[in-house]
């Protein structure tokens, strides 16, 4: 079945298969330009197969989608920044180094207002051996 997909498309790299979930789905191959693959499946080439003979279908089948296949499409273009241009990518950028930069400022602060005065402090009381 890849190999009948793969004439449609003899340029291209095979990225997914996806067999078929039920028995009246089509059998799907993805292909992609480039290799490795771009995240996302919105630049990738679909070609659709009978699953019982493996005849290349003129379109897509359609289905119903879910909400679910809705939100699974936007989870790889969302998690690393490509649905939008340079600004959304930069804006990723400057979003995904947050976390990393709070962690250490909030470090640096709690160092200087709790750690340091309690060690400043143990190291201002002289030992007197006697009340020991």
């Amino acid at each position: 079945m890849i190999a009948t997909a793969q004439q449609r498309h003899p340029d291209e790299f095979v990225q997914r298969v996806v067999v078929p979930p039920d028995a009246k789905a089509a059998f799907l191959v993805m292909f992609s330009p480039v290799q490795p693959a771009p995240a996302g499946r919105e630049q990738l080439t679909p070609v659709y197969l009978d699953q019982y003979t493996g005849a290349v279908l003129a379109g897509t089948p359609r289905t119903a989608r879910s909400p679910g296949d809705v939100v699974m499409d936007w989870v790889a273009p969302l998690h690393v920044g490509s649905f939008g241009g340079m600004t959304v990518r930069v804006a990723w950028l400057i979003l995904g180094l947050a976390p990393p930069l709070l962690f250490v400022t909030g470090f640096i602060m709690w160092t200087l207002r709790v750690v340091r005065p309690r060690w400043l402090a143990g190291q201002r009381q002289p030992l007197n051996p006697t009340t020991a």
